[in-house]
C-alpha cells in the first residue's frame, strides 16, 4: 500500500499531526517534570533495596521494577523534548555527508541482530538542513526499520536528485505497516511496536514539516519505504 501524498495534501496532513502534537506539549509541560522527579525518587529507593543482601530473594523483582521505571522515564523524556520544540537552524548541508558520518553507528546497531545497512548514494546537491535534527530523523527511521525486521534482513538507504529535488529513502524488509496504522503515521502514540509510543516518528514528522520537506510512505508485505523529498536544492 502506498501513502503517496501531493505537496498540498501532504502539508495539510503533517499540519494535522502538529496540531495533535500541541496537545502533547501541553500535557508534557504540565506533568512530565513532576512525574519524572517522582520516578527518580522511587528508582533511588529501589536501588537501595537492590543493594540489601537481606532482600536478595527480591532482587530480580526489583530489577524488573527499575527497568520499567527507566522505560517510563524515557517516554517522559521524549514528551519533554516535544514540549519544548526548537526552531530548525537551516544551513547548507549535504545529506550524503551526514549519512557517511552516521554509517558506523547505524551498522553497529544493525549487527546486534545480524542485520545490515546498505548505502546507495548518488551525487546530490546540497539542501538547507538543520543537521542535528535531520540526524534525529535518520536515526529514528533506521531504528524503526531495524526493529521491524528479523535477522539477516537489510535496510537500504538511498539518495538521488531529480528535477531540482533531493530524495532521501529508507527501505526495510519488515512485514509492512497495517493500512489502519499507515494512515495515522506521525500521530503521537500510533505505533506497531510492542511497548512503543510513536513519539519518535511524530517528532520526525514535525522536523520534516519544519524543513518544508515532503514525505511519502510505501508499505506492503515485503517491507516499508519512507521517502523524504527536499523541494529546493541549493548550489
Amino acid at each position: 500500500m502506498i501513502e503517496d501524498i501531493n505537496p498540498d495534501y501532504e502539508l495539510h496532513s503533517v499540519c494535522n499531526c502538529l496540531d495533535e502534537l500541541k496537545l502533547i506539549r501541553k500535557i508534557a509541560g504540565t506533568v512530565a517534570h513532576e512525574v519524572r522527579n517522582s520516578l527518580s525518587i522511587v528508582r533511588g529507593q529501589l536501588q537501595l533495596l537492590e543493594g540489601n543482601n537481606q532482600l536478595k530473594k527480591y532482587h530480580e523483582k526489583v530489577e524488573t521494577m527499575i527497568t520499567e521505571i527507566d522505560r517510563a522515564a524515557e517516554i517522559l523524556t521524549e514528551l519533554l523534548h516535544m514540549s519544548k520544540p526548537s526552531r530548525a537552524k537551516l544551513e547548507k548541508q549535504n545529506v550524503n555527508q551526514i549519512l557517511h558520518q552516521l554509517y558506523q553507528l547505524l551498522q553497529a546497531e544493525a549487527l546486534i541482530n545480524l542485520q545490515e545497512v546498505i548505502y546507495e548514494l548518488e551525487d546530490i546537491p546540497d539542501v538547507m538542513l538543520d543537521k542535528k535534527r535531520f540526524r534525529q530523523v535518520v536515526l529514528n527511521l533506521v531504528n524503526n526499520g531495524l526493529q521491524a525486521m528479523n535477522e539477516h534482513k537489510k535496510i537500504t538507504i538511498r539518495t538521488f536528485a531529480r528535477d531540482g529535488k533531493v530524495y532521501f529513502v529508507v527501505k526495510d524488509q519488515g512485514g509492512g505497516i497495517p493500512p489502519e496504522v499507515l494512515n495515522k503515521l506521525g500521530t503521537p502514540f500510533v505505533t506497531t511496536k510492542a511497548g512503543g509510543t510513536g513519539l519518535g516518528l511524530a517528532a520526525s514528522y514535525q522536523i520534516i514539516a519544519e524543513h518544508k520537506a515532503g514525505i511519502q510512505v510505501d508499505s506492503g508485505s515485503d517491507g516499508t519505504t519512507f521517502t523524504i523529498i527536499f523541494d529546493e536544492a541549493v548550489s
